[in-house]
């Protein structure tokens, strides 16, 4: 896939309202995906659903406020906007509990949706927003419409019990990048049956699906990527963590934005996109909706500090062609 100053990214699922003991902070790993993209210089579309309740007209405000288009945010007429309690374990991982139905849960198609997806350099997509019939349709009609060299980046976002085997195995059908953590990864081996070391399960994956790309996440230990015959560990910084949430999304959509429009013009602009300064005060703000106070608008690419956690890439060993 040759490189793009200005890639179209298509991200396709829930917009979620992450619901703490004292405020609520909007996020939805779609969102997070494109605002990040938005923030390394890439076109992202959403492509989600809330409800016509004063928390669907909040979550309007709030993504049009960071520069991000809400013109294929469907208003649903019955459904409400989506909520999610969140707690965290004790190792400061985010747990979620989710409404059972709301405005996401009936994604409908559009035939300009499906022009976007014809037009597409890659798209995001993920198992929690198929949990229902309606929107894994849909999904699914828009993925299969995408031209073969389309970079289409599946989600493994296990929220039991919001997923089911069938989701995954036929989302890795129609993927040819895959992004999960650790954990998912746990997870993922019992249903697929896969056997060894973490480095032979990811292989095993390839193989079977025909994946171009894996995405790792590791947290404290850092993630690994696997592309076509390659395998290359990025370490993790030594950081005082305070909340993950929409970490995971963040680095995905940092590196893939990297690989659509290839390395920075300079060794120099390199080395400043992958070694951004992460301060205490910064990750202390992180929220659902990541680093939306870092920039109120987008960056040019090389000077984009949007995402700290692109320290993990080392040029030495990047670009990856897709």
């Amino acid at each position: 896939m040759p490189p793009s100053p200005s890639p179209r990214i298509l991200c396709i699922g829930e917009i979620v309202w992450d619901c703490f003991d004292k405020e609520k902070r909007l996020g939805g790993s779609p969102l997070n995906f494109a605002y990040i993209c938005s923030q390394m210089g890439a076109k992202p579309t959403l492509i989600s659903s809330v409800g016509t309740d004063s928390d669907g007209a909040e979550a309007i405000r709030e993504i049009e406020s960071h520069g991000l288009s809400s013109a294929h945010v469907q208003r649903h007429q019955v459904l409400p906007t989506s909520k999610a309690q969140i707690a965290h374990d004790t190792q400061g991982s985010p747990i979620f509990s989710l409404d059972p139905e709301n405005a996401w849960d009936d994604l409908r198609l559009f035939p300009e949706d499906e022009l976007l997806t014809q037009n597409a350099d890659a798209i995001f997509f993920g198992s929690l927003c198929q949990r229902s019939n309606a929107s894994k349709t849909t999904i699914r009609q828009l993925i299969t419409k995408a031209p073969p060299q389309t970079l289409k980046l599946f989600d493994v976002n296990i929220r039991k019990p919001h997923f089911s085997s069938e989701t995954l195995l036929s989302s890795l059908e129609m993927a040819n990048a895959l992004k999960l953590s650790d954990e998912e990864l746990g997870e993922l081996s019992e249903i697929l049956n896969l056997k060894g070391e973490v480095r032979d399960q990811l292989k095993q994956i390839r193989g079977n699906y025909g994946l171009k790309l894996i995405i790792l996440t590791c947290g404290r230990q850092g993630s690994l990527i696997l592309h076509e015959n390659e395998i290359v560990r990025m370490p993790a910084e030594n950081i005082d963590v305070v909340d993950t949430t929409g970490a995971g999304d963040s680095f995905a959509a940092t590196f893939c934005t990297y690989l659509l429009r290839g390395p920075p013009s300079s060794t120099r602009q390199n080395k400043q996109l992958v070694s951004q300064p992460l301060s205490a005060r910064r990750l202390e703000q992180q929220c659902s909706f990541p680093s939306i106070f870092f920039h109120p608008s987008p960056k040019p690419y090389e000077q984009s500090q949007a995402l700290p956690l692109v320290r993990n890439l080392r040029p030495r060993r990047l670009p990856f062609r897709l």
